[in-house]
């Protein structure tokens, strides 16, 4: 038995493309996944006073970026990276309360400051009518207090 063999001419309808691809569409997922890992991103703002914070073991952190009160080992007050004295820390977070609806004081403790001092504040904020949250640092991290936890008290 004899085969024969055939053979067709087949021609391809695929071109090949001489240019730029379009990016437009990788360029906007891109973009969305920047603001989806913004917008989970949890950043507290600290003052640039250098303070040791308390180590203490906290589950969770939270983030809260609204107003950061910080102590130093000496009892000296910062708000807003500014040193002010009682009675100016109590005016300042009146006028913050009555301005903000729901405004947060962070408070930023040295580990030297005394406890008297740190319920004074508090006391002082929430007599404002402003939430109170103080910022420790995890013990089995290192020392680095520009990652804090924020504990509410």
């Amino acid at each position: 038995m004899l085969r024969r063999r055939y053979t067709v001419n087949v021609r391809s309808r695929l071109k090949y493309f001489h240019g730029r691809p379009d990016l437009t569409a990788m360029i906007n997922v891109l973009f969305l996944m920047l603001i989806f890992v913004m917008l989970g991103s949890s950043f507290v703002k600290v003052s640039g006073t250098k303070v040791d914070l308390p180590e203490v073991d906290a589950g969770r952190s939270l983030s809260v970026g609204k107003l950061v009160v910080t102590v130093d080992k000496n009892s000296q007050i910062f708000f807003k990276n500014s040193n002010i004295t009682w009675d100016e820390l109590r005016q300042r977070l009146v006028e913050v309360s009555s301005v903000a609806e729901n405004a947060t004081v962070i408070l930023r403790a040295d580990t030297k400051t005394p406890f008297g001092m740190v319920a004074k504040i508090m006391s002082l904020a929430e007599n404002a009518g402003l939430n109170v949250f103080i910022a420790t640092v995890n013990p089995a991290e290192n020392k680095d207090n520009s990652r804090a936890y924020v504990d509410e008290r």
